[in-house]
């Protein structure tokens, strides 16, 4: 199975994910696409990680939200619609 993906990133978007700041902000109005991004943002990062000898990208992120039900029905919810479970790996 093939999971065709089309995202475009927002300018605002585009340089955050273009930055390799330490410490980065993305904030906005509800419905403005944070999460999403954020989503993109760590595919991102974990598929430009260097392969260690096995060929394996080990990655390793922490997303922080203001309650457990916040990452649960938000951030979660949105990651999982874009990259869906079995079709891009399992969780």
């Amino acid at each position: 199975m093939t999971l065709q993906i089309d995202y475009t990133p927002t300018p605002t978007a585009q340089a955050f994910m273009a930055s390799d700041a330490r410490m980065r902000v993305l904030n906005g109005p509800v419905g403005s696409g944070k999460s999403v991004t954020c989503c993109f943002e760590i595919i991102k990062r974990a598929s430009e990680q260097k392969p260690n000898a096995q060929g394996i990208r080990k990655t390793r992120c922490i997303v922080i939200r203001q309650t457990v039900r916040q990452l649960v029905d938000t951030t979660i919810k949105t990651y999982l619609d874009w990259f869906a479970p079995g079709v891009c790996g399992t969780s």
